[in-house]
């Protein structure tokens, strides 16, 4: 039994492997330059600017301040057009004498109309659109586009009943959507 005890401690000699030496010498330059990297680091973090040569600490200072203000303004939002509204105010037009409905007090149609769109457009504009103030004839509404079209006329001075709503919807001549 105790030979088989000896060739038993003698087969754990020899099923280990001896290290290579240059296995070690690697393993120590290793650590030689990972201490070097971490004492460089260390020295240049805290040696006063003073010490470096010439304006070299400026011209870092330069080159990071550069690169932290350098913004990519790629890609550019292209900006929309606003969106335009055509008012159409009722009775306004220089070629007729037309001013609509006059009131009792000599107030007239015109007058209410002008007054309504010119305060439409003011709110409209506000909210970030466009709006062009239209003749009742103008030569711009033929061919006109817009995202809408409002023609603004108060009608009258006169109550005609508490079923009158004080507006009325019409669709364009030229509408695609004759139904609607």
């Amino acid at each position: 039994m105790e030979s088989a005890k000896i060739m038993d401690s003698s087969e754990a000699n020899t099923s280990h492997t001896p290290r290579s030496p240059h296995r070690g010498m690697f393993y120590q330059l290793q650590m030689i330059l990972i201490v070097a990297f971490i004492l460089a680091t260390l020295f240049t973090a805290w040696t006063p600017a003073s010490l470096l040569p010439g304006n070299l600490s400026e011209r870092f200072a330069a080159v990071l301040a550069f690169q932290a203000t350098e913004t990519a303004a790629f890609p550019t939002p292209t900006p929309r057009p606003r969106p335009v509204i055509g008012v159409v105010v009722g009775h306004w037009d220089d070629n007729t004498n037309d001013p609509g409905a006059v009131c009792a007090d000599g107030l007239t149609e015109l007058e209410i109309n002008q007054g309504i769109a010119t305060q439409v457009k003011e709110i409209l504009v506000q909210e970030g659109f466009d709006v062009d103030l239209l003749r009742e004839f103008d030569q711009k509404l033929q061919g006109y586009r817009s995202l809408t079209l409002v023609s603004i006329h108060a009608d009258s001075c006169e109550f005609v009943n508490d079923e009158a709503t004080g507006f009325k919807v019409a669709a364009a001549l030229s509408n695609q959507y004759p139904e609607r």
